[in-house]
């Protein structure tokens, strides 16, 4: 489970990357259409900013699910994790007790030897 949210954290950052780095490319497509003074080489790239925007929107939307996915498999391995220290804890108490009655039955056999 650890494993998984230390996956999907590296997949996170690397969505972050990809939106990021596709984000400056739009800001500097949008710079250079601002300043293209030929009317085809402007229309292909608003074409070329259309797409990168659309991209950008993937990126994005795929960047919120391994977000959501994250934050599931976090509370996951939270619960677990709870779970297994309720085990520990109820094991600790079961192996005092055997321990408890095992000295107890020995001070018992030893007394009853004795007499």
């Amino acid at each position: 489970m650890t494993r998984l949210v230390e996956d999907s954290r590296d997949e996170l950052a690397e969505a972050l990357v990809n939106v990021n780095q596709v984000n400056e490319r739009v800001k500097s497509i949008e710079g250079i259409v601002r300043q293209e003074s030929d009317e085809k080489r402007r229309t292909q790239m608003e074409v070329e900013l259309n797409q990168l925007k659309y991209m950008l929107d993937i990126h994005k939307q795929r960047d919120q699910r391994v977000r959501e996915r994250e934050q599931r498999l976090s509370e996951q391995l939270r619960i677990e994790q709870g779970k297994l220290d309720d085990f520990e804890s109820r094991l600790d108490t079961l192996e005092r007790e055997i321990t408890t009655e095992v000295l107890r039955q020995e001070s018992d056999d030893k007394t009853r030897i004795m007499f």
